[in-house]
């Protein structure tokens, strides 16, 4: 069977390269019967579907555990996976109830006694943990997810105000997550790395045609409810009653006598990461001790070298020098069981690896064996960076001369002054970061899966004492010396100790965007059941 684009939302299909402006508004519901007036209102007019654009703009809608509550039922609600019932937050033995409120922590920073399960898997520890989050903590709940996109700041600013300003009811706004112009040409986060390049090939959408090779192609159900995994089988999916208000939905796969809530939805991973790109370039350019031409070329291989590619995007095992030329079509193109498998050029802890390990050998098994089992862990990535970049054009040898400058103490220097628009004030206390999305079928397989397994464990690839250099908290009680980078060598390998840490989380859940027959049902249950 096809894939039913008509009746996805659209950032499944494509992730609105052309629409440079982008703005998430995270949103709590006040009034569940006009909140539900309002995402009618939205889901009529204004939704954008998989199908070809027809306007340069759009929008589309999800919703955290808590917003699926106010609109349905216990029922239906617990159809859903348990991490997206538990949240990202989740602390075990806590009442997962938002009217019960209840603390997070002990007081301001600091962490509960009570077991936490899912920030300890997650490495919300220490600054990343979620009592100190922007948003998506019990302080700040989120029920609601709107992404609106434009061709530009001007026009996202009038659509924002047409479709939410001129309209909204029933909801306010939680926090106002604005984001930085996107570039097509240039699409570089803020360590000044390209970025978005590693994207699955799914099977069905366009660019299956454009890779060659077969052995990369995803199904599409690893990314899209409804559809057909890696495992050949369906990831679980809720499902709904069949009745007046689910007709014409099509009928669950596990139990044909209840309707497919999920089929044609996905769930969204939604995390808030601020950068610190001055403390980045300064652990570089200070204890850099790879052999290169001048100080800042060493510290340029050696942040390629955590991160597993050059600036431009090319990658190590195929340009281990700076100077190897690399084609676009394949900087997504490469293994390596056998071009690299002991990491001389790509180190074994790079993040690309640790994210993506492809056919790197996993716990004995052959190449190939280790390419499927990459592939039942893949994300499909839909996030944009935030906040003004050191320097505008991500020139690495600036973004430097800007450290030297001003110097760094693992943060961010810059002091960012909240901007006001028409719909409230964008990115407070924010600086400068990523917004962090993914959309996968199974949270617990695929995202929790990268973040806790390859990214966070520190024997990850038989090394000791390293996790992800880019993204990972260090240390942690569990792994205390989790600090440390290593870069093989033909002779003496070389070994960073007390890596600080690059990143901080300040904001995040999980959310379920469904397809558009689903988001009509919830809309029509909510009118006519009165959920609260």
């Amino acid at each position: 069977m096809g894939l039913q684009t008509s009746d996805m939302q659209g950032l499944i299909v494509r992730g609105y390269k052309t629409l440079t402006a982008a703005t998430y508004i995270l949103l709590k519901i006040t009034d569940v019967a006009a909140a539900t007036k309002y995402f009618d209102f939205l889901a009529v007019n204004h939704i954008t579907t998989g199908e070809k654009l027809k306007k340069e703009e759009a929008v589309n809608i999800a919703f955290t555990r808590s917003g699926i509550a106010r609109l349905l039922n216990d029922d239906i609600l617990n159809t859903f996976s348990r991490e997206f019932i538990e949240g990202m937050s989740f602390r075990q033995g806590a009442d997962k109830k938002r009217d019960q409120n209840t603390k997070m922590s002990g007081g301001e920073g600091i962490e509960s006694a009570e077991p936490e399960e899912r920030p300890m898997m997650l490495g919300d520890r220490g600054k990343n943990h979620p009592s100190n989050w922007h948003w998506g903590n019990e302080n700040k709940p989120v029920d609601v997810l709107l992404m609106v996109y434009a061709k530009n700041k001007h026009a996202l600013e009038e659509l924002t105000t047409n479709i939410f300003t001129n309209h909204h009811q029933g909801v306010e706004i939680v926090y106002l997550a604005s984001t930085y112009e996107y570039n097509p040409d240039n699409p570089r986060e803020h360590f000044g790395f390209m970025d978005g390049i590693s994207q699955p090939t799914i099977k069905g959408f366009s660019k299956e045609n454009e890779v060659e090779d077969k052995r990369t192609h995803i199904n599409p159900g690893e990314f899209i409810l409804g559809y057909e995994n890696e495992y050949n089988s369906f990831s679980p999916s809720p499902f709904v009653d069949r009745n007046t208000i689910s007709e014409g939905m099509d009928a669950h796969p596990a139990d044909p006598e209840k309707n497919d809530l999920g089929k044609n939805g996905t769930y969204l991973v939604f995390r808030q990461i601020e950068q610190f790109v001055e403390a980045f370039w300064e652990y570089m350019y200070t204890h850099t001790k790879e052999i290169a031409a001048s100080k800042t070329e060493q510290a340029v291989k050696l942040g390629a070298k955590m991160v597993g590619r050059w600036p431009d995007g090319r990658p190590l095992v195929q340009a281990p020098g700076s100077g190897c030329p690399v084609t676009d079509a394949t900087l997504n193109d490469f293994t390596y069981a056998d071009t690299d498998k002991d990491g001389l050029m790509c180190p074994l802890g790079a993040h690309i690896r640790r994210a993506n390990p492809r056919d790197h050998i996993h716990a004995g098994r052959n190449p190939k064996d280790s390419l499927d089992l990459s592939k039942k862990h893949r994300m499909l990535r839909r996030g944009r960076i935030y906040g003004e970049p050191v320097d505008k054009d991500f020139n690495i040898d600036n973004i430097i001369h800007h450290h030297s400058l001003n110097g760094s103490h693992a943060c961010n220097n810059t002091t960012k002054k909240p901007v006001t628009t028409s719909i409230g004030i964008e990115n407070e206390n924010a600086v400068r970061g990523i917004h962090f999305m993914c959309l996968v079928s199974d949270i617990a397989r695929q995202f929790e899966f990268v973040q806790n397994v390859w990214a966070n464990t520190s024997s990850f690839a038989a090394l000791h004492n390293e996790v992800d250099p880019i993204m990972s908290p260090r240390p942690t009680p569990e792994q205390p010396d989790c600090h440390e980078f290593t870069t093989p060598q033909e002779m003496t390998r070389n070994r960073y100790k007390n890596i600080p840490e690059f990143t901080t989380v300040v904001g995040g859940a999980y959310f379920f965007m469904p397809g558009m027959k689903a988001l009509k049902y919830i809309v029509k249950y909510s009118m006519a059941n009165g959920a609260s």
